[in-house]
């Protein structure tokens, strides 16, 4: 299984062998992550240029994911459709697990 570190953005991206005359404007693509409680987020893909999509995705905690794109265009089978999985996993660079930023009354502002 791939794995990527908590907390920190990786990014997948999804090439197209259909060509789209205005892509930026003709497809919507977003991709399904759900986690093994089956928390779901739903995260937007960007056009990268020419036939590729893009989507950044970052695990705020430590768990096993499956993902699913979800194409406008649901005739395109690269685009809709494409399934993967991957492990968050703690950051071992430095032994520490990472979160999101938050303001405390020590530090109100973020």
């Amino acid at each position: 299984m791939n794995s990527i570190t908590q907390s920190v953005v990786r990014e997948w991206s999804f090439s197209s062998k259909k060509e789209y005359k205005d892509p930026f404007n003709e497809v919507e693509l977003n991709v399904l992550f759900t986690n093994q409680k089956g928390e779901e987020k739903v995260v937007p893909a960007f056009w990268g240029g020419k036939n590729i999509w893009r989507v950044r995705f970052s695990s705020p905690v430590i768990d096993k994911y499956h993902y699913r794109s979800i194409c406008s265009d649901t005739s395109n089978s690269d685009l809709h459709g494409q399934k993967g999985e991957f492990e968050a996993e703690s950051n071992h660079l430095t032994g520490e697990t990472q979160g999101l930023l938050v303001a405390t009354q020590q530090i109100p502002f973020c």
